[in-house]
């Protein structure tokens, strides 16, 4: 007996190395890393009762994972995260690259990169979703390897999790913090100041360039219109200035002017003025303003934007800022004017750009249509109908076609934190023929029509400019407008009309 006494003891001697290693090195569920990304990324808990997943109900982890689900780091399936399964490595890389990388470059991940940066012997066991992850982790040094094997499938314990966390928290801090905030989390809190100011002004110019190609146009028409050759030949240049002044919630004065490189064209100026429910307008082309009522137009553009300033080419409105947060990133800080300002770049290619602006047109024509339903004559609601649906037709054709690249340049005063200064680059890629067939469909037939069947029509253009944030609560000044200033006004659908533009409208008009 006294002999295996002693060897149990031996035994228990020699394995509890083994068993303290291997409590040490425990697998980690997906609750426990979730909630150490949580607490290392410093975000602001959701203080919640439920969770959004069916099957989170340790009240240990549901705030930690309703933080990381409103936060974009998980997402779950059918409304189940499954918290208590232990964590694959590539899950882990996923998560981390949502809270410490640059969400909106995984989708730019290109075939060199993935070939680059996957060279792994076991690159085949990578479940292709995690792939662009994996590879951006990698190239932006979130996760570090010197092996020949990823190992995607192994489990992650607490230790390598510590690790892989650390790595990216420190590359996060390094690459992509300022003032302990993220490039995102500063769009935010500056976008949120501005419109926490009483009154700003706002100035700028963008230069916009032309061109125009068609083909198939019959040589008879070319010859007989000199502007189409001029456009076709030289394109169209022009400068936009624009100046605003702006008081929250309701008031902004606009004045605009269009300058053409064409000088037969001449230059184009309008003020557009907005007090409440009521704009008011007009061009020098017209001696007394155009009145409209849009408070309807007012209360969705608020409802979709969170702001009654829909002439703001300097900041972001609420659907812009949620869709664009994820591709912020900081760029090289600068001194301009003798001022220190961070610089946050939004670069968005032709794929992200149309699919983001989808589901933003989308919104706002859902809402324009609602009001233009509920604005209707009920004796006019077939011919409505007819207008809303040719609308919903025209912008789908044109989103669907349209190719955009767009980038961004907000420059932030370090004291202030406001942004006082953004560049904005756009370059548009427009083929219009379907666009032109639909509208064909509603022209009589004749010789109009007859010439334009074969017509196939593309169009280019670039954007460029800076426009300036400045005078923070300072003075603003609006035009008083009389009674005796406004013009006399018709009805055409829901739209009041000056009389002469009318006239212009009716001897243009096929």
């Amino acid at each position: 007996m006294k002999k295996v006494s002693v060897l149990l003891i031996g035994l228990l001697v020699a394995i509890m190395p083994l068993i303290v290693f291997a409590e040490k090195d425990a697998n980690i569920t997906k609750a426990e890393f979730v909630k150490k990304v949580v607490k290392a990324r410093n975000l602001e808990l959701e203080e919640v009762l439920q969770s959004s997943f069916e099957d989170v109900t340790n009240p240990d982890y549901i705030n930690y994972i309703e933080t990381a689900f409103k936060a974009g780091i998980i997402s779950g399936s059918n409304k189940k995260f499954n918290p208590e399964d232990v964590l694959t490595k590539e899950q882990a890389i996923v998560i981390l690259v949502k809270a410490f990388g640059e969400k909106g470059k995984v989708n730019s991940v290109t075939k060199d990169t993935l070939d680059n940066q996957l060279k792994f012997i076991d690159k085949n066991k990578i479940t292709p979703w995690a792939q662009n992850y994996i590879a951006y982790a990698l190239e932006s040094g979130i996760v570090k390897e010197s092996e020949s094997f990823l190992h995607p499938k192994m489990l992650v314990t607490e230790e390598l999790a510590d690790k892989m966390i650390q790595q990216a928290k420190n590359v996060f801090e390094k690459k992509y913090m300022r003032d302990g905030m993220s490039a995102a989390d500063m769009l935010v809190m500056v976008n949120e100041k501005i419109m926490k100011y009483k009154t700003y002004k706002q100035k700028g110019n963008m230069n916009m360039k032309m061109s125009v190609k068609v083909e198939g146009l019959p040589e008879e028409v070319y010859k007989e219109d000199l502007e189409l050759q001029n456009l076709l030949k030289q394109g169209m240049n022009m400068v936009v200035n624009i100046e605003s002044q702006v008081q929250n919630p309701d008031k902004s004065y606009v004045k605009e002017s269009i300058e053409y490189d064409n000088e037969e064209l001449g230059n184009q100026n309008m003020e557009i003025f907005i007090d409440g429910s009521y704009m008011y307008s007009k061009t020098n082309d017209t001696e007394k303003w155009t009145k409209q009522d849009i408070g309807g137009l007012m209360k969705q553009i608020k409802s979709l934007y969170g702001s009654n300033e829909p002439y703001n080419m300097s900041s972001f409105n609420k659907q812009q800022l949620e869709a664009y947060k994820d591709y912020a990133v900081f760029g090289e800080d600068v001194k301009i004017d003798g001022k220190d300002y961070y610089v946050i770049k939004i670069d968005l290619d032709k794929e992200t750009y149309r699919k983001l602006y989808k589901e933003m047109i989308d919104k706002i024509l859902d809402s324009m249509i609602e009001l233009q339903k509920q604005n209707q004559d009920k004796n006019s609601s077939e011919q409505g109908q007819m207008s809303i649906d040719m609308l919903k037709q025209i912008v789908k054709q044109i989103t669907e076609q349209m190719e955009v690249e767009v980038s961004y340049k907000f420059y932030i005063n370090k004291e202030t934190k406001n942004y006082e200064m953004v560049d904005l680059v756009q370059d548009v890629y427009m083929p219009m023929d379907n666009l032109l067939k639909m509208l064909m469909q509603t022209m009589e037939e004749g010789k109009e029509k007859e010439q334009l069947k074969n017509v196939k029509i593309t169009m280019n253009s670039h954007f460029d400019g800076r426009f300036k944030l400045y005078d923070f609560n300072g003075e603003v000044s609006f035009p008083e407008i009389k009674p005796e200033d406004i013009a006399d006004s018709i009805q055409i659908g829901n739209i009041p009309v000056q009389e002469d533009i009318q006239q212009d409208v009716n001897k243009d008009s096929f």
